[in-house]
């Protein structure tokens, strides 16, 4: 029935604008003080956004960080990783190795449903996003806010 359809997603949505999922509070309870301890001044925070993996030789950047520079910092992906879930699973697995945590914001290449590739395995990009949250849980990415130092969120 597409009227019962259109109620549980506008349900859903609603859990997930008040972030009252299961998986939101578990993912909270297990992430969200896990590192309240540690001194705020030996923990840096990066941001970028844009980084287009599946673009221009990006990949290439992401995986020439280095391994060990960046390993006690944060870094805050805002959005636009790539335009398919591959290549939005494999740049931010790539930038987890290199940092000790990693937040994810998806953008809206990131949400893309693209025809010929994902169009029969996403019937719409809320299907996707939810998708994504569950790929950012396997590869340890964040999406959730969370205490990342003592004091620090």
């Amino acid at each position: 029935d597409p009227a019962e359809l259109l109620r549980a997603r506008q349900a859903l949505l609603a859990e997930l604008c008040q972030g009252e999922t299961l998986l939101m509070r578990q993912r909270q309870a297990r992430w969200f003080s896990k590192d309240c301890n540690l001194d705020p001044g030996q923990t840096r925070v990066f941001v970028c956004s844009d980084i287009h993996v599946d673009q221009h030789g990006n990949m290439k950047w992401c995986k020439g960080l280095s391994q060990t520079t960046f390993k006690k910092d944060v870094l805050i992906v805002a959005g636009d990783c790539g335009d398919t879930m591959n290549a939005v699973r494999q740049g931010l697995a790539a930038l987890k190795a290199r940092f000790r945590r990693v937040f994810f914001i998806p953008g809206n290449h990131d949400l893309w449903i693209r025809p010929n590739i994902e169009e029969n395995i996403y019937p719409d990009s809320l299907c996707k996003l939810l998708a994504t949250l569950t790929v950012m849980e396997e590869i340890g990415v964040e999406t959730e806010p969370a205490e990342v130092a003592r004091g620090l969120y």
